[in-house]
This record gives C-alpha cells, structure tokens and sequence, in this order.
C-alpha cells in the first residue's frame, strides 16, 4: 500500500508546505521578501557576506521600497 500512486498525501506533510506558500505569496504581495529564501540566497551566492537579523532584514527591505528613487503608487 505504501506505493500506492493514488494515495492522498499526508496532511502532516502537506499542510506545512501549503502555509509556507501562502505566508511567502503574502509577503511578496506586500513587497516583503521572504527571510528564510533571503537567508539561503545568501549562504549560496554570498557566503562570506554577515547574514542580517529578520529586523534588519525588514529594515533594508523598507528602505528600498521607500527610497526616493522607488516610484510605487505613483502618479
């Protein structure tokens, strides 16, 4: 039964990987990266770079999005 093609997923498994998409589509709808894929980006590509807190994190987010050469919403 173990291999049973047309066995419904365990919801142990699922619901975890569902809420992380959703909570990851929300930031980015709200234009706040995801911290954990920031932190893994980092590790990869940079790895000699400090790895900054999440509050620093939400900083440096905040400040490019509302930098004066950020036009958002705007006319």
């Amino acid at each position: 039964m173990k291999d049973d093609p047309y066995a419904s997923p365990r919801t142990d498994q699922a619901a975890p990987d569902f809420w992380s998409r959703v909570r990851q589509t929300f930031r980015l709808v709200v234009h706040i990266p995801d911290y954990d894929t920031y932190v893994r980006h980092l590790q990869a590509n940079e790895p000699g770079k400090p790895v900054p807190t999440y509050e620093e994190f939400i900083t440096i987010c905040q400040e490019r999005r509302f930098s004066n050469g950020y036009l958002i919403g705007k006319c």
